[in-house]
């Protein structure tokens, strides 16, 4: 009896190895079929590509730029490689100039809209900006604040 639960033990710390920490874990909890079903009880894993802001910006990787892309979304598109946005047509939302300069127009133009690209001009000149992967949501007290890998803050 204890041969065969050390030679199971065995096995199961060599399947662990090539298993990370939560594939382990519901291995562990489920059994080895529920690992090998592609939907496991319905549910759909998540991969990395469908899921771009749940893993840190990339600094060594950048996007090509798409076919409808005017001049000022061309110098951008490469600094979206690897994020939700690296692929899909970009708008303009907000124009402070035509929109207005205060908040509650920036909020109501483009909260609920999801992941955003938001770039500024100082009055010096320097060009500013984010990529926010969960979008804007309120503003002040009612403001929504979540962390996220992806988020990046872009200074230049």
């Amino acid at each position: 009896m204890c041969q065969r639960r050390r030679a199971s033990q065995l096995c199961w710390r060599a399947r662990a190895q090539e298993e990370d920490l939560i594939e382990s874990f519901f291995g562990r909890l489920f059994g080895r079929p529920a690992l090998d079903d592609p939907t496991p009880f319905g549910l759909k894993r998540v991969s990395e590509e469908a899921a771009k802001e749940l893993y840190p910006a990339v600094t060594d990787t950048f996007a090509e730029s798409l076919s409808g892309d005017n001049e000022d979304v061309a110098k951008l598109r490469p600094l979206l490689a690897q994020t939700q946005l690296e692929s899909v047509p970009l708008r303009l939302a907000y124009d402070a100039d035509q929109d207005g300069w205060t908040p509650t127009a920036f909020h109501q133009r483009v909260d609920g809209f999801g992941a955003a690209l938001v770039v500024a001009e100082t009055v010096g000149g320097a060009v500013v900006g984010g990529y926010n992967p969960r979008g804007e949501m309120g503003k002040g007290r009612n403001a929504v604040f979540a962390a996220c890998p992806a988020a990046v803050m872009l200074v230049g």
